[in-house]
């Protein structure tokens, strides 16, 4: 199972469209008064993706609003925490056998220093997302994510920020996957964590490349349900290139969305194209 990357998990499936290689790309054309500006995020506190990040800074200082995919000020967080448990009883334990349940607690327990009994009535997604990211001692502390590091650069700028999604368009993904599916892809992440078969360096060092494309190839997976792998991409891709179209005819924006969103024949940069508008990658 190849490594889940945004706020829980962000998988995709399609092919590459040989678009240029680049995180950060300029909308134009088609019209606009000003040019946008998109960047694809990596939703991490990693110091060496908000120092890569950081030469972007004077085109969101520049634009009239900043877009990511979710208004902080509108985050629910009884509602996340709802979403991440099971609503029917079900028991991490209970499905587990024992040795699987002695090296998911191993695992864990090197990845936030907790026992696996505080996440026994988790969505397994929750913990699959755990092993794919950091241990607690390899984070850059103090670090906010790449969004909110724009998002407080834009408050210092008393730039206004808006959310491209809703908090429900989001968690609206995860009921496409059963309990069952979840745990499969649980499984797997612990036997990749367990044989150091992680995906996640090859991911940062890709990322900060902006190797688009290897980014896709890194995470096509065609074990993750199709339909679960359409809410969590293209679907989403669709409707957010379908608002930013429409967001960017009226000001300048800086737009900043998971990197992985950008690229593929349903990613937003082509989407974006299809709908007139002239996508320059700035380097």
């Amino acid at each position: 199972m190849k490594k889940l990357i945004f706020l829980f998990i962000c998988f995709v499936f399609y092919q590459a469209t040989g678009i240029a290689q680049s995180l950060c790309w300029k909308i134009e054309g088609n019209g606009l008064k000003s040019p946008s500006y998109i960047y694809g995020t990596m939703h991490l506190g990693d110091k060496r993706v908000i120092e890569k990040a950081n030469m972007a800074l004077p085109f969101l200082k520049k634009s009239k609003v900043y877009a990511m995919e979710l208004d902080p000020n509108k985050m629910d967080m009884q509602k996340i925490f709802a979403a991440l448990l099971t609503s029917s009883g079900q028991s991490i334990k209970a499905t587990l056998t024992p040795t699987e349940y002695a090296l998911l607690d191993s695992l864990i327990k090197a990845k936030t220093n907790l026992p696996i009994s505080l996440f026994d009535s988790v969505q397994p997604f929750v913990l699959a997302t755990l092993l794919s990211i950091p241990a607690v001692g390899e984070a850059d502390e103090g670090e906010a994510i790449l969004d909110l590091h724009f998002y407080k650069i834009a408050q210092a700028q008393k730039i206004p920020a808006v959310g491209i999604e809703s908090l429900d368009e989001q968690l609206d993904v995860f009921t496409k996957l059963s309990y069952e599916e979840q745990m499969i892809m649980l499984r797997k992440a612990m036997l990749e964590e367990n044989t150091n078969e992680n995906d996640f360096d090859k991911m940062i060092n890709n990322y900060l490349a902006g190797n688009l494309d290897s980014l896709l190839q890194l995470s096509n997976d065609t074990t993750i349900p199709k339909e679960f792998a359409d809410a969590l991409l293209n679907t989403r891709n669709e409707k957010m290139a379908k608002r930013i179209a429409a967001l960017v005819k009226s000001t300048s924006y800086f737009i900043a969305i998971g990197a992985l969103h950008l690229p593929g024949e349903m990613g937003v940069l082509y989407l974006l194209k299809k709908e007139g508008f002239k996508v320059v990658p700035i380097d």
